[in-house]
C-alpha cells in the first residue's frame, strides 16, 4: 500500500521515480538498487542538478528544506535502504560511514550525470552533512564528479567535530554550510556548526562559505526530532524562502 501511495504522489507531481542501480565495489550486495526521486525543472533549463540527502534515517524522498528550488532546479532525492539514524551516539552517525554509502551516492550521481549530462551538486541536511563527507572521503575522484557541496544544518555532534573530515584529501570544491541562528538541537547546534565549518574550510582549497539564516518567528529549538504539530528552526520551516535564495545564489555565483 505505502509503494502504491509513493507511486500516485510521484504521478501527480512534476517527478518520477527510477530504479537506480549500485555499481561501484562498495555497493551493499543485500540492496542492488537504489529507489530515487527526480523532479525536474519547469521549463526544463541548463542550470545543474542538486542530489539532495535527506536526514534523519535518510529513508525519505522529500526535497525539504529546498523545495522552494524544485521548479527552478533538477532535484534528485534517494531512499537509503538501511537507517542512517541507527546506532547515533553524539552527533555521529556510523551508518553514514559504511562503505557502501559513498558509493551508493556515487552510483545515482554518476547515472544522472550520464543521463542528463549535466553538472551536479550534492547536498544534505543533518545526517545528509554526515553522509556528504562520506561521499567526499570515499575517493579522491568523488569529488570531480560534483561541482559542489552544501551543508544545511548539520548534525555536527556538541563539539562540532564529529563530521569525519579525515578521509577526505585534496579538498578543492566551492562548499557552503547553512545553519539557522536558533537551532539548538544538542547535535546540530548553532556554535558547533561554526567549528565544523573552520575544520572543512581549513580543508578545502576552493571557496568556503558560512550563511547564518535568521528569518522566521520561531523560538530556539531543542530537539532534532520532529513533533506533530510544532516547527523546527533545525529543519528551516519557516526559513524555506531564505534557504532557497542563499543555495541559489550561491550555486549560480560559482557554476562556471
Amino acid at each position: 500500500m505505502k509503494k502504491i501511495l509513493i507511486i500516485f504522489i510521484l504521478l501527480v507531481t512534476n517527478s518520477y521515480a527510477e530504479i537506480v542501480p549500485c555499481i561501484f565495489d562498495n555497493c551493499d550486495k543485500k540492496f542492488p538498487e537504489t529507489f530515487t526521486r527526480f523532479h525536474e525543472s519547469i521549463p526544463k533549463n541548463n542550470k545543474p542538478m542538486i542530489l539532495w540527502l535527506q536526514g534523519g534515517s535518510g529513508q525519505s524522498l522529500s526535497t525539504q528544506p529546498i523545495d522552494k528550488l524544485e521548479k527552478k532546479y533538477d532535484i534528485i532525492t534517494f531512499f537509503n535502504p538501511y537507517d542512517i539514524d541507527k546506532g547515533v551516539k553524539d552527533g555521529y552517525p556510523p551508518q553514514a560511514y559504511k562503505p557502501d554509502q559513498a558509493d551508493r551516492i556515487k552510483s545515482v550521481v554518476v547515472y544522472y550525470k550520464n543521463k542528463y549530462n549535466k553538472n551536479i551538486w550534492l547536498g544534505g541536511i543533518s545526517n545528509g552533512a554526515p553522509r556528504i563527507a562520506s561521499f567526499l572521503g570515499g575517493s579522491p575522484e568523488n569529488q570531480k564528479l560534483i561541482s559542489g557541496a552544501i551543508f544545511t544544518g548539520s548534525h555536527t555532534g556538541r563539539t562540532g567535530t564529529k563530521i569525519r573530515l579525515s578521509k577526505i584529501k585534496d579538498l578543492n570544491l566551492p562548499i557552503a554550510v547553512i545553519h539557522h541562528t536558533r537551532d539548538q538541537c544538542p547535535d546540530s547546534a548553532f556554535k558547533p556548526s561554526q567549528t565544523f565549518f573552520k575544520l572543512i574550510s581549513k580543508k578545502n582549497a576552493g571557496f568556503s562559505a558560512y550563511y547564518a539564516l535568521e528569518s522566521g518567528d520561531l523560538k530556539s529549538t531543542t530537539s532534532c526530532k520532529p513533533q506533530k504539530g510544532k516547527f523546527m528552526n533545525h529543519t528551516f520551516d519557516k526559513s524555506r524562502e531564505e534557504i532557497a535564495e542563499v543555495i541559489s545564489n550561491f550555486i549560480d555565483q560559482n557554476t562556471k
